[in-house]
């Protein structure tokens, strides 16, 4: 190992050490950290101490350089499991406790070689797999998911004890072996929209998904309901609620999932022109009152606002109705020039300003009732 290479790995396990005592994660869960140490066996190391590190659980770290020496052997790697071995700037996951890692050594000279074999366990190889020869403590890297066999995925490879996936470093064993695929069923994952009237197109879908497997449950767009938004999916099988999105870890069965619908909510619009919008927050199924308009134009007198055809004045109610996702309540408003209307619908009209200015405080009660009384009289 360089100076460079040495002082930077010194820094890092100092880094480490010091920055991961305390975490906290980005929703406020504080993270617990544990000791990671390495055990040379007796061996020696020349150019690294490797110090005790503190890390977070399951974050990643690189494994140090520095190649610790043992009469009569060679140093392969670096082991906690005695299953999977980790070398030099591999990155390693820290498990959720205290971890003791210790070397790998394979013999000087050693003949004994062993062969490592992979059987398709029933199903069908690909891209069929050479058998492997290698004396013990050396390393076989784990092959691709290479078997398929109808109604099964196949999750890694298995000696009947432990599973290893493909990429890992597996130690090389002191007696032949054969490995075998790890399946995993496939099943069912069932979406259901529920029991409703008001379900716009398909109401119901399934796809496959094999035990173990993580996914992401369905957005937002998986179902369609009139005046409703999909908010999250309910489990049968765990009784649990999940939002839209979030991950889930197919179990060795059918699932099972009901969508969770909450009502929309609208910022509804009562708009005179592009610069001159009122809007009233309410949800479907609300009842709302229409309110007065605050808006004026210039020879012309308000008469009223418009949806879908419809003339509704202030004061009116307006029950909220079903609307598809992207749909919007927008009320326009009707102007009427005064030349146009007769006097007694101009004394309609005078009274609706009336009553505008009271409520916006330029006239009192006694003002509003002597103009309505003159008005109605005329």
């Amino acid at each position: 190992m360089n100076l460079f290479s040495k002082c930077f790995s010194i820094a890092t396990a100092l880094t480490l050490s010091v920055c991961s005592l305390s975490v906290t994660s980005s929703f406020g869960e504080e993270k617990v950290s544990y000791t990671l140490s390495f055990d040379l066996d007796g061996a020696v190391c020349e150019d690294y101490d490797f110090p005790d590190m503190t890390v977070v659980g399951s974050a990643s770290i690189l494994i140090p350089e520095g190649e610790p020496k043992k009469d009569g052997y060679y140093f392969s790697g670096w082991t906690y499991d005695n299953h999977i071995m980790y070398e030099e700037n591999d990155s390693f996951q820290m498990p959720e406790q205290d971890t003791v890692l210790v070397p790998v050594w394979f013999k000087k000279g050693d003949k004994d070689f062993h062969t490592t074999t992979y059987d398709a366990g029933g199903g069908e190889f690909l891209d069929p797999q050479d058998d492997v020869i290698s004396v013990a403590g050396r390393y076989i890297i784990i092959p691709t998911d290479v078997v398929e066999k109808a109604g099964y995925q196949q999750c890694g490879w298995t000696d009947g004890e432990y599973i290893f996936q493909k990429g890992q470093k597996m130690i090389a064993p002191s007696s032949d072996l054969v490995l075998y695929p790890v399946w995993r069923a496939w099943n069912n994952v069932n979406y259901s929209a529920g029991d409703y009237d008001d379900i716009v197109g398909g109401n119901a879908v399934s796809f496959e998904k094999f035990a173990t497997q993580s996914f992401e449950l369905p957005d937002n767009t998986r179902f369609s309901r009139k005046g409703y938004a999909l908010s999250g999916w309910h489990c049968e099988n765990d009784g649990k609620d999940y939002l839209t999105n979030a991950t889930y870890i197919m179990p060795d069965e059918e699932a099972f999932f009901t969508a969770i619908w909450r009502p929309f909510s609208y910022n509804i619009k009562f708009s005179a022109s592009t610069s001159q919008v009122t809007k009233v927050k309410a949800s479907y199924g609300d009842t709302i009152t229409i309110p007065e308009c605050e808006f004026t134009k210039s020879g012309y007198v308000f008469a009223g606002w418009t949806y879908k055809g419809k003339t509704y004045f202030p004061n009116d109610r307006f029950e909220i109705p079903a609307l598809l996702r992207g749909e919007t309540i927008s009320f326009g408003c009707k102007w009427v020039k005064e030349s146009d209307i007769s006097d007694e619908q101009l004394s309609c009209f005078s009274l609706i300003e009336a009553k505008r200015a009271y409520k916006n405080g330029k006239i009192t009660l006694d003002e509003l009732q002597e103009q309505a009384d003159f008005l109605l009289c005329k």
